[in-house]
């Protein structure tokens, strides 16, 4: 049985995500940067060309994103590039809660563990297919200044960066391709439904950059093992009966005969602060 709406109190949810810096330290925010930017240089995400160099390439300007979330400064590096309406073919396959529906159920007939997954800067992964270039960040340009570099260069993006318009497609078919070269089959009826060939009884759904899926103990650990070379993940499960975890916005609960869902606390918690409601 999939039961929705008992009341399942969901722990560590008391942090919303936030834009207000007022009261975040500087230095937090800069140590967030740092960060992003590390990672960045982890990926390989771009290549320094002088400005006369640019030729043909696409200019598209930057900004920083800084969230404060469940309490930690985050800062992600993202393109503005603006939507002209001129083309839809950016658009990405999504999951919905009717899918999620059938994960549930296919965990309960074959009596299976439960997993999520979460893709960690996800739009890092994927090559960048066109010639874009854009104006690295004073914090970098600062930093390559003082070690002898130019301030008059361009970062030739070779990885996508969020804010792309074709960055959710782009990632959506490369994690598709991924998962098709260890061995899943992606459905026609469903883009972002995948199983695993013969008897095994694996099951994912994705939405963008988190997955949901049903398989043995067995299947979940052989899968967080080498879908791990591929992708940096956090990786919950195998999870059991007792366990409690939250998919596309919805709190779940693993009993022995039925899966327990509810809306997840945080965005209950997001639309009171909303309406003003304490």
């Amino acid at each position: 049985r999939v039961v929705a709406g008992l009341d399942i109190v969901e722990e560590g949810t008391e942090d919303i995500n936030t834009k207000d810096l007022s009261t975040v330290p500087v230095e937090d925010i800069n140590e967030a940067k740092a960060n992003e930017l590390t990672k960045m240089d982890e990926f390989g995400a771009y290549a320094v060309i002088p400005k006369a160099a640019r030729g043909s390439a696409k200019h598209i300007s930057t900004k920083w994103e800084i969230v404060v979330r469940h309490g930690v400064v985050k800062a992600r590096f993202v393109c503005r590039e603006f939507n002209t309406y001129q083309s839809f073919d950016f658009f990405a396959a999504t999951s919905s809660s009717l899918a999620g529906r059938f994960i549930d159920g296919w965990i309960l007939e074959h009596d299976l563990c439960a997993f999520i997954l979460d893709a960690s800067s996800a739009r890092l992964h994927v090559p960048e297919h066109e010639n874009v270039v854009v104006d690295p960040p004073e914090e970098w340009l600062d930093a390559h200044v003082a070690n002898g570099g130019s301030r008059d260069v361009y970062w030739r993006m070779l990885k996508t960066l969020y804010g792309r318009m074709s960055a959710a497609k782009a990632w959506t078919e490369w994690l598709a391709d991924a998962l098709v070269a260890m061995g899943l089959e992606q459905t026609l009826a469903m883009p972002t439904l995948f199983r695993a060939e013969g008897n095994s009884k694996l099951r994912l759904l994705t939405h963008m950059d988190d997955g949901y899926g049903g398989a043995t103990a067995e299947e979940t650990l052989a899968f967080k093992a080498e879908f791990g070379k591929r992708v940096v993940i956090k990786f919950q499960g195998p999870m059991y009966v007792g366990s409690r975890f939250s998919f596309l916005g919805c709190a779940r609960e693993m009993w022995e005969k039925a899966l327990v869902i509810r809306p997840s606390d945080k965005y209950i918690q997001r639309y009171l602060k909303m309406f003003g409601i304490t």
